[in-house]
């Protein structure tokens, strides 16, 4: 009451001078309230650049723990040394193709290991990955390759499906190919400001179109999602959402740069929360994103091994109170995969997005 009280003086006060404007167009708050809604509440600043690109950030993290699991999927798994030593094989090898003068290099998701050594092989040699979805029709990547002039698409299986249609050049990642090639790290000199990935909307108000991200806005984000859950080495953390989809993003580089282990989760079982939770359970996963509408079933399931559970992607309608924390998470993909969180805790109904993460800044306009 207080506050509207005052919202109506500060109306009355500007009414002599402004006879003739909109009501609309008079200003209501004060001062005081504007520095706080423009700036206090935007006061985020953290300095986490630490100039390294999120492939230096990745090569310091394998000296650390060389020997820490990096990925598993199904029976399959990698260290953190052997994935930096097959990234570099193949870094090495897209550049002695020729490659590597491309600007943006697809890589078309078949579910594999291969595809993550492939992807950091990319950002080795500076260049930014445009993440293909093989589930996609054959439209959609052929508008995504045509719209970002992509030539090259890398994959670890040809034979799934007839993807020479797509592009100019098909590179497998061949592991009888890239062993003649040195596996030390590249050490070039990347700058900090160089694109690493390209994400595509969903084109619901329309065409499609292509979302580059750099390195910077990347390591931000990592370093707001580590400090932020306390993310380290002994996390294991679940590759849940569609390859296409910014918050792909989210899940695998962020634990790749403090040594957790990234589970792939099958397709066969993503979309029943009984097996999703039995998966969870029986691997002992501690960290998981989870889209909206499966999320909301999730929680009914009675999970042990979560300590952090994260949602985004739409309006987070219903809340159960569990062992771990819920967070709901808010953010276009033009400004890097998450802008807002908040930690749903008894809140039963209007659910909040919460307050920007480090480093960014959200106001609240009107139409």
């Amino acid at each position: 009451i207080d506050r509207f009280i005052t919202y109506f003086k500060q109306i009355v006060n500007q009414l002599p001078n402004k006879l003739d404007e909109k009501l609309s167009r008079l200003e209501i708050i004060s001062a005081e309230e504007r520095q706080q809604l423009l700036y206090d509440f935007n006061n985020t600043k953290v300095d986490y650049s630490k100039g390294k690109t999120i492939s230096q950030l990745f090569e310091e993290q394998v000296e650390r723990t060389p020997d820490n699991i990096a990925i598993v999927y199904g029976f399959e798994s990698i260290t953190y040394l052997e994935l930096n030593k097959q990234a570099n094989q193949f870094a090495r090898y897209l550049i002695n193709s020729g490659d590597a003068n491309q600007e943006i290099i697809g890589v078309l998701h078949e579910y594999s290991l291969d595809v993550y050594i492939g992807i950091l092989a990319v950002l080795k040699i500076g260049k930014a990955y445009l993440p293909i979805d093989s589930s996609l029709p054959d439209a959609r990547i052929q508008f995504m390759l045509k719209d970002s002039c992509v030539k090259t698409i890398i994959t670890s299986n040809q034979e799934d499906r007839n993807i020479n249609n797509f592009a100019d050049q098909i590179v497998l990642i061949n592991t009888d190919i890239i062993n003649e090639f040195e596996p030390v790290n590249l050490n070039l000199n990347i700058p900090r400001t160089s694109p690493v990935y390209v994400i595509y909307t969903s084109g619901s108000t329309g065409v499609p179109k292509g979302i580059v991200v750099d390195n910077r806005a990347l390591v931000n984000l990592c370093f707001s999602h580590n400090s932020y859950y306390g993310v380290s080495y002994h996390d294991r953390v679940i590759k849940y959402a569609g390859f296409g989809f910014d918050a792909s993003i989210w899940e695998i580089f962020p634990g790749l740069i403090v040594g957790s282990s990234l589970y792939i989760i099958e397709e066969r079982i993503k979309y029943d929360e009984d097996k999703v939770n039995e998966y969870f359970n029986s691997r002992n996963i501690t960290i998981s994103f989870l889209p909206t509408q499966f999320c909301e079933r999730f929680m009914n399931c009675k999970n042990k091994s979560l300590r952090i559970l994260l949602t985004g992607g739409d309006k987070l309608k219903y809340y159960r109170k569990n062992e771990y924390k819920l967070y709901n998470n808010y953010g276009p993909t033009e400004n890097t995969v998450v802008s807002t969180r908040f930690q749903v805790d008894n809140i039963e109904d209007n659910i909040p997005i919460g307050k920007p993460l480090e480093n960014i800044q959200v106001y609240i306009l009107d139409k």
